[in-house]
């Protein structure tokens, strides 16, 4: 499938890294965030800005400061997509 940005122009995706405990090395944020990067670039192949939001903590506690700017900043519209890594 090919992506398409709404309205045209520039697509623009929020990417989402997580890693859940303080043992995990950090450089798994970086994995994550080029291998989203590349699974969009595959798929579109016009431009592209990314914006990151990198976080550390478990996924079972929902007040997270990096969660509530995803949040905020998809409802706001920002972005055409959001892509993570894994949901697991």
């Amino acid at each position: 499938f090919v992506l398409r940005p709404r309205g045209g122009g520039v697509l623009r995706v929020l990417v989402i890294a997580r890693i859940s405990a303080t043992h995990q090395d950090p450089r798994n944020l970086a994995d994550q965030i080029a291998l989203c990067e590349r699974s969009v670039r595959d798929r579109h192949p016009g431009a592209v800005v990314f914006v990151h939001i990198r976080g550390q903590g478990s996924g079972e506690f929902l007040d997270r400061a990096e969660l509530a700017e995803a949040e905020a900043r998809v409802e706001a519209g920002e972005f055409d997509l959001v892509v993570v890594e894994d949901i697991g």
